[in-house]
């Protein structure tokens, strides 16, 4: 597909590398009322509709609202003609399987497509249906992991400890219990294998680190198979979270985020997931610039969650189970 780039704002760079990289469409140029570069420019917005004749173009991005008011009468004409009018956010979300939420604002939510999860009964009863079948099925068949796992943290006290004075490993807890925030930002409570040492949580980072030396032995190895995570199925069960959706957030970050991401409060409109759609796309976050991206892929998924999107999240999950690929 012939495509060309309505070129006045700061995505046009990255937009073009998008196109020359994408075998879907071929770059034919951007236009401009004024030059910026002779590569590739094709010449005045004005004179939009010969170059579209001219240079066969089927497709044209736009980087710019402000340039589709300016020239709507022109664009109207294009679009009548079968070309393709996209705006930048649009293919973006297209391209990158996320949403820009400091570019979106009231209105881009209301008259946006999609979104349907939050209104269509059938869709909900569906996923809710999944969650309980699937839960039951996997306490049921991970159900002699979840004891070995549980026999594994309770005896991360050290070889020496273990014989010195066996009663460590009874009062050594096995879960870990963190307060996060769901659905409409309730607040709830999650279960997890223990995976770091004992610590004082206000003398360490909020953030967890690959290489944390507060990871146990153990929590090293049941993070990357994910079997920490088990105990929230319980979580799953009781209603509280779905198998997939954007992953709950613990209260003291999530309400620093509120504060300081736009449009943060958006991923509150759907129940939280054991996985999710920035947990299979993004590696693991770690600031608060990783959460700003881990939300541009949770709005993605709010837009166009239905059954067929969380299986594909749900096998995805599995492939990086099976592979060891957890963090």
């Amino acid at each position: 597909m012939n495509a060309a780039i309505i070129d006045s704002g700061d995505y046009t760079d990255k937009i073009t590398d998008i196109l020359e990289k994408n075998k879907q469409y071929n770059y034919v140029g951007y236009l401009n009322d004024e030059e910026k570069s002779k590569e590739k420019y094709l010449g005045k917005i004005t004179d939009i509709e010969k170059i579209v004749k001219e240079e066969n173009i089927e497709s044209i991005i736009f980087t710019s609202r402000k340039q589709i008011i300016n020239y709507s009468n022109m664009i109207t004409n294009l679009k009548l003609q079968g070309i393709k009018i996209i705006d930048y956010i649009s293919f973006l979300e297209k391209c990158e399987g996320k949403i820009d939420t400091e570019k979106i604002d009231a209105l881009w939510i209301v008259m946006s497509d999609g979104f349907i999860v939050l209104n269509n009964t059938l869709q909900k009863r569906i996923k809710r249906f999944f969650d309980i079948v699937v839960s039951i099925s996997m306490l049921v068949g991970t159900m002699p992991f979840i004891i070995i796992t549980y026999i594994l943290v309770k005896m991360d006290v050290g070889i020496k400890n273990i014989f010195i004075n066996p009663m460590k490993i009874v009062r050594n807890p096995a879960f870990f219990r963190q307060k996060r925030i769901g659905i409409r930002g309730n607040e709830f409570e999650i279960i997890k294998f223990r995976s770091m040492k004992i610590h004082d949580p206000a003398k360490f980072s909020k953030y967890a680190s690959e290489y944390d030396d507060r990871i146990t032995a153990i929590g090293k190895f049941i993070r990357k198979t994910r079997l920490d995570e088990l105990p929230q199925l319980i979580n799953v069960l009781k209603g509280e979270m779905s198998f997939v959706g954007p992953r709950p957030e613990w209260n003291e970050l999530g309400r620093e985020y509120e504060k300081k991401i736009k449009n943060y409060k958006l991923r509150y409109a759907v129940q939280p997931g054991l996985t999710g759609w920035a947990q299979v796309m993004y590696s693991y976050g770690a600031s608060l610039e990783d959460a700003e991206i881990k939300l541009e892929y949770d709005l993605y998924y709010i837009k166009h969650q239905d059954f067929v999107m969380d299986m594909i999240i749900f096998f995805k999950t599995c492939k990086t189970v099976i592979f060891g690929k957890g963090r």
